[in-house]
C-alpha cells in the first residue's frame, strides 16, 4: 500500500510482513527429501522411513532419524540456528548408515531458510538438508 501526496510523491509505503522464521519453523513437522552428501544415494540410505524434525517453540527439536527417535535443543536468531547435543533411542536397525549421515549433517547446520513448504538447513553457503512440510 502506498500513500502519496498531491504531487504523487510516496510518503508512506506499507508492505506485508513475512511471518517470523520461528512461527514458520514450528508450524509443522518436516520430512527430509534431500541430503547433500557426495556419493550418497538418498533412497538407499532411507529405504523405508525418511528422517523428520519438529521444532518446538520451547527450543527443543525432535524427530525420527530413519529408525530411532531423537531429541535435542536448538537456538534460533533470525536465520541463524545452532543445534545442541542430540540424544536418541537405541533400537535395533537394519543399518545405521543413513541415520548417522543425517545426524552428522544436522550437527553441522548453522543457518536455515523457510520458504512456503520447504525448510533448507545450511552450513555456511552450502545447503545440506532440505525438508518438506509433512
Amino acid at each position: 500500500l502506498l500513500l502519496v501526496n498531491n504531487e504523487k510523491q510516496v510518503k508512506v509505503k506499507l508492505v506485508q510482513m513475512e511471518p517470523s522464521t520461528l512461527a514458520s519453523l514450528t508450524a509443522s513437522e518436516w520430512e527430509l527429501d534431500l541430503l547433500a552428501e557426495p556419493g550418497v544415494n538418498f533412497k538407499e540410505l532411507f529405504p523405508t522411513t525418511k528422517p523428520t524434525i519438529k521444532f518446538g517453540k520451547d527450543g527443543n527439536a525432535s524427530g525420527n532419524s530413519g529408525c530411532n527417535r531423537y531429541t535435542g535443543s536448538y537456538k534460533l536468531n533470525g536465520s541463524t540456528i545452532s543445534i545442541g547435543a542430540i540424544a536418541g533411542t537405541k533400537m535395533m536397525c537394519p543399518s545405521l548408515e543413513g541415520e548417522n549421515t543425517y545426524l552428522k549433517a544436522l550437527s553441522k547446520v548453522n543457518k536455515i531458510s523457510v520458504n512456503d513448504n520447504v525448510l533448507t538447513m545450511i552450513m555456511g553457503d552450502i545447503a545440506l538438508l532440505r525438508f518438506k512440510k509433512k
